[in-house]
């Protein structure tokens, strides 16, 4: 008799839990982003978190592209501690140079970012390709600028470095002044008359050149 009565306890337990597990209610996966979902800064942070604490913490790109979205939020400390561990990995790091610089200047501290610029130019001046990067870096952070003094020191370091005046070119189209920019992409593809690229800005200006076949 007992045990016809505990048989039938535990029979009435498990249908219960059976019911309960189907009543519970099912959890859907998240939309991908693909499918026109907007997904947070946070969220976006994660892969990138990943790479940096999980599988090489030393690697100064990652901290750099972390630093990238933090300052997206504004989240000026977080940026700035991203951006000097990446220095201090690879202390000639221009991306993340470049990125102090703009970042001390968008959140309104403009002598920081003035004596910053200064410094990572002066630490540059040892070569005009270390220049070059790094008037680059501030070209692709709309630092225009610091950029031209960037090349412009490094065209005086070595005047027949031809990307340094194609950059140059740049700057001055960038700017709207033609008249330089047409003369420094014609100094650059005077120095390097195989530059399809030169060749091309040129010919949008409307000045024909040909470009050199390289000699194998």
């Amino acid at each position: 008799m007992r045990r016809t009565i505990s048989l039938l306890i535990v029979t009435i337990i498990c249908t219960a839990l059976i019911f309960a597990g189907c009543a519970a209610p099912q959890r859907t996966a998240p939309k991908s982003a693909s499918a026109g979902r907007y997904v947070p800064t946070e969220v976006k942070k994660q892969p990138v978190q990943g790479v940096v604490y999980d599988e090489k913490y030393e690697n100064p790109q990652r901290h750099y592209e972390l630093g990238q979205l933090y300052r997206q939020d504004a989240k000026w400390v977080q940026a700035d501690a991203e951006y000097s561990v990446a220095l201090q990995f690879e202390p000639g790091h221009k991306q993340a140079q470049a990125a102090m610089v703009k970042m001390n200047l968008e959140r309104g501290d403009k002598d920081t970012s003035k004596l910053l610029a200064d410094s990572y130019i002066n630490q540059s001046a040892y070569s005009a390709e270390a220049l070059l990067r790094l008037g680059q870096a501030f070209m692709s952070e709309s630092l225009d600028e610091y950029a031209y003094e960037c090349f412009d020191k490094g065209a005086a370091i070595a005047p027949d470095y031809a990307a340094i005046h194609t950059q140059i070119g740049y700057y001055y189209k960038k700017k709207g002044d033609a008249v330089r920019a047409e003369e420094a992409f014609k100094k650059s593809f005077r120095l390097d008359p195989y530059s399809s690229e030169v060749a091309g800005e040129l010919g949008r200006m409307g000045v024909v050149v040909e470009v050199q076949k390289r000699q194998n």
